[in-house]
């Protein structure tokens, strides 16, 4: 009970004491570098221009951003933290991290399920009607 009470103060999201355990600062490096690692993928799946198609290539391109942005954010983060530079490392930060990392990995999970499929059908039945109107002249 006396934890939950502590989670409602915002002194101890800012707080002068070590925020990451140290046990934790390995899994935290790969975790956040497997973000890095995603957006590097990302990045070269998404300049494959004649294997996938163009909702695919946008997908993967704004994966790479994500990847990046996130995993460059965190290893900032916890660089700060291994550094005890309490200021920049406070637990608030990382829960900050974590909401907008969410927010958009929903967006871009929405993008996958809703979007992908509705572009493709609109691309294909745009080809379809493509191949019966007069082609330009060279």
């Amino acid at each position: 009970m006396e934890f939950l009470k502590a989670i409602i103060r915002p002194s101890y999201w800012y707080t002068h004491q070590y925020p990451v355990p140290e046990a934790w600062s390995l899994g935290l490096t790969i975790f956040f570098g497997a973000l890095v690692l995603i957006g590097i993928v990302a990045t070269v799946l998404s300049l494959l221009e004649k294997r996938f198609r163009k909702p695919w290539r946008t997908f993967f391109s704004k994966l790479a951003i994500w990847g990046w942005v996130m995993g460059l954010l965190g290893l900032s983060l916890l660089f700060f933290s291994v550094q005890r530079i309490w200021l920049i490392s406070a637990r608030g930060f990382y829960l900050i991290w974590f909401a907008l990392a969410a927010y958009w990995l929903y967006g871009l999970l929405k993008y996958l399920v809703k979007d992908i499929p509705r572009l493709i059908s609109e691309q294909s039945v745009r080809m379809e009607a493509g191949k019966y109107l007069p082609k330009r002249k060279k």
